[in-house]
């Protein structure tokens, strides 16, 4: 069987009566074992599959010598499309649910091995893959156990494509939940200032911390990571686009920083203009909240009522004192 510039040889016996019963054994070099918009992957397996009993059993390894994923994911979320998987308990109307007893489960014990050519872009990283990992499946639950090295590697942050200079994604768990051991640094030889921007966490939850050589206040830090410049000089000569990448930056390491204590179970925490917000709705009507500048650190209450699905009033307190009527008017 040839798909790409590879093929693969298979071979094996069924026998039906008594119930299904397969043995095969796959062997291939450079097979084109998917090919998407978004995924290009050849792969040589060599792998031993045999069903019994409505249980299918895949054992062996795959090298894969050149992929090029692309993901549409991102380090943060407010770039990512929500997604929202199906639920176990999904019932379609007017279709008979499926006899669980027909269900074939699957249990595999496979060893990858990735090549010199295999790319990955996806969750902000650009970057050549190396490593090995053992994947798992037990049913629906698929695990992996190993490292994959970032070679060559580029991250994209607050719209600048920094390099990688030290690059682990670590497997020890679910497929799709692995942890990230990343430092991405930027030298500014003008001021001698070293600005590292480090990864952790899990896909699912990753962190953002920030430092410096010498060490600078977190504004200087983040606007020498986008401006390449300390964040008085920037604020003097860029304008407000640059303060308002340096202000989203701080706001969301901000976020994760309070994601950590614990506060976002308890109220919204969000990122508006210049200020960090942190408030909840205490009815369909009410949200009262508090705002602060995350420049100069002056915060005040927020009261926000809705007179009407169009008409809401919103009063603020603190170094100033207003009162807000707005009026809400949606055209297609």
């Amino acid at each position: 069987l040839r798909s790409g510039p590879g093929q693969v040889a298979i071979r094996g016996r069924i026998r039906l009566r008594h119930g299904l019963s397969l043995r095969l054994h796959l062997r291939g070099d450079r097979f084109e074992a998917v090919s998407l918009p978004r995924a290009r992957i050849l792969a040589s397996p060599d792998l031993a599959m045999a069903i019994d009993d409505r249980v299918v059993r895949v054992t062996g390894k795959v090298h894969l010598p050149q992929a090029d994923i692309r993901l549409r994911k991102t380090l943060f979320p407010e770039q990512t499309p929500e997604m929202v998987s199906v639920s176990d308990d999904e019932v379609i109307l007017g279709r008979p649910p499926e006899s669980k007893r027909r269900r074939l489960k699957l249990r595999s014990r496979i060893e990858l091995t990735l090549g010199e050519k295999v790319h990955f872009q996806g969750y902000g990283l650009e970057a050549r893959l190396q490593g090995r990992l053992s994947l798992a499946t037990e049913d629906a639950l698929a695990t992996a156990e190993g490292v994959v090295r970032l070679l060559d590697g580029r991250f994209t942050a607050y719209g600048q494509k920094l390099k990688i200079t030290l690059g682990r994604i670590l497997f020890s768990g679910p497929v799709d939940d692995p942890a990230f051991d990343i430092h991405i640094v930027r030298h500014i030889e003008r001021d001698d200032v070293t600005v590292t921007l480090k990864v952790s966490g899990f896909a699912s939850d990753p962190r953002l911390d920030i430092a410096s050589e010498p060490p600078l206040p977190e504004e200087d830090a983040i606007a020498y990571l986008i401006a390449g410049r300390p964040w008085r000089r920037m604020a003097e000569g860029e304008g407000n686009g640059a303060r308002t990448a340096v202000a989203k930056a701080l706001a969301s390491l901000g976020v994760s920083y309070l994601n950590k204590m614990g506060l976002a179970k308890l109220a919204q925490v969000e990122f508006q203009s210049s200020n960090l917000v942190i408030g909840k709705y205490l009815t369909t009507d009410l949200y009262v909240g508090y705002a602060v500048d995350i420049f100069s650190g002056v915060g005040g209450a927020l009261l926000r009522y809705a007179l009407t699905p169009r008409i809401h009033v919103e009063a603020r307190s603190g170094a100033s004192r207003s009162v807000d009527v707005f009026y809400t008017l949606e055209t297609d």
